[in-house]
């Protein structure tokens, strides 16, 4: 079990919090750790029996966690750059000039704080609930031709429903993993470019 936690705990740190952060991610791992592993295990109750929902798949769930890495983004960004540093920082790139600032800085400003939180929520919402409502409807597929209604021409599609059933729960319990992930990295990115000290002459 130890040395599981330590594989787990390296990946975090070598895959998602080093790479978007560099070394100051090693500091970010207690809550890095904590999102990855709440994800996965609030998205693999969609295969564990008897609930068999993602807990994500209830849109409040994404939303709070996208809401904390939205606030601990602008903590951590006006801490090490002030208010309007920190809004400079995050709109305006460096080495444009200043009627192309005027251009990119709306766009920047509506790309980080207002997309970026929105899509990071819903992202895995609709993920984990496209993927289980894939997984009932071949179910139900399954258990009408073969439990409920049996006939001849009805048992072959209810074959094909529980084989289709079998192979999109393993394809979702992949794609669970990966939007753990994804939505860790989307965090650690988030909050490293908040911490992520200015480009001379980038304001």
């Amino acid at each position: 079990m130890q040395n599981l936690g330590e594989l787990a705990y390296l990946f975090v740190r070598d895959q998602i919090a080093r790479p978007m952060m560099g070394v100051r991610g090693d500091r970010w791992m207690a809550l890095l750790l904590s999102l990855f592993f709440f994800v996965w295990m609030a998205n693999l109750m969609a295969v564990v029996p008897p609930a068999q929902f993602p807990v994500t798949g209830h849109i409040a769930f994404p939303a709070v966690l996208a809401a904390l890495v939205y606030v601990v983004m602008w903590v951590v960004g006006v801490r090490n750059h002030g208010l309007i540093g920190f809004v400079r920082h995050a709109t305006c790139p460096p080495g444009l000039s200043r009627a192309e600032t005027a251009l990119v800085a709306p766009l920047e400003f509506l790309s980080t704080f207002v997309l970026r939180p929105f899509m990071h929520a819903v992202r895995l919402f609709a993920t984990m609930f496209a993927g289980h409502l894939l997984v009932a409807l071949f179910a139900t597929v399954g258990y009408h031709f073969l439990i409920q209604a049996p006939t001849p021409l009805g048992v072959p599609v209810g074959v094909v429903g529980v084989a289709f059933t079998v192979v999109v729960t393993a394809l979702e319990v992949f794609v669970q993993a990966v939007q753990a992930y994804v939505f860790t990295l989307i965090a650690a990115y988030s909050i490293g470019d908040a911490c992520r000290a200015p480009v001379k002459g980038s304001g």
